[in-house]
């Protein structure tokens, strides 16, 4: 083990990876300023997450190849983990709000959802545009056919129909649920129904961002029909 954590690429990167979980605990221990602390646990987890660029199928390729292909999976990662990473602390808020009943409760939610609407357009670009740049290296406009014929294509192809449908949820979020919240709070009218069904929708987003994370697990450990 501790051949392949020193002299291989694959291990340097996992244990590089470990150090930064461990300084990111220490963190907690040592930092007391809530916003230095949030800053510097973000970083982090910005580091530990595309550090995974380096040990996925983007670290076989080499010169420009190799730079685009990593680049574009630092970008996926990062987006990814800013989308899923919000997810559970705003499910958590909105079920809080829901049962604490409380117009400021509504209100610190709605706030939340406007801040999380405000950078979800452009974390959708950036999956999207980053994940045409992946399957370009991965699988190719000349192999489409795989998506349908190979592991490797049927998760993929899940992959992107369990997307698409937080998608649909985040937009009802956005421009239905959010809208009618702030409605709502506006006319001094209960928010509780439409929290509800915000609730649902938040943690069903996250329980779809789970199976897309499995499928991602799966298509790390095949080999893409490219390199057939």
């Amino acid at each position: 083990m501790w051949i392949v954590l020193t002299e291989t690429g694959f291990g340097r990167i996992a244990f590089m990876r470990v150090g930064l979980l461990a300084l990111s605990i220490a963190v907690i221990v040592i930092l007391t300023s809530t916003r230095i602390f949030w800053i510097v646990q973000s970083m982090l987890g910005m580091l530990i997450v595309a550090s995974f660029a380096w040990t996925g199928h983007g670290a076989y390729n080499s010169g420009l190849e190799g730079f685009v292909h990593t680049t574009a999976d630092i970008l996926h990662l990062v987006a990814a983990g800013i989308w899923i990473g919000a997810l559970l602390p705003l499910g958590v808020l909105i079920w809080r709000s829901v049962h604490a009943q409380t117009a400021t409760g509504a209100q610190s939610t709605l706030e939340s959802l406007d801040r999380f609407s405000g950078i979800g357009p452009m974390v959708v670009a950036v999956l999207v545009l980053s994940g045409l740049v992946n399957s370009w290296f991965l699988v190719g406009i000349a192999q489409w056919s795989a998506l349908f014929r190979t592991e490797y294509g049927i998760a993929l192809t899940l992959k992107l129909v369990f997307f698409g449908a937080m998608l649909i949820l985040a937009a009802i979020n956005r421009y239905r649920l959010s809208p009618r919240l702030r409605s709502d709070l506006e006319q001094g009218l209960s928010p509780a129904s439409v929290l509800r069904k915000l609730r649902v929708a938040v943690l069903t987003e996250f329980g779809l961002s789970i199976i897309v994370l499995a499928a991602v697990a799966l298509l790390g450990t095949w080999e893409p029909p490219i390199a057939n």
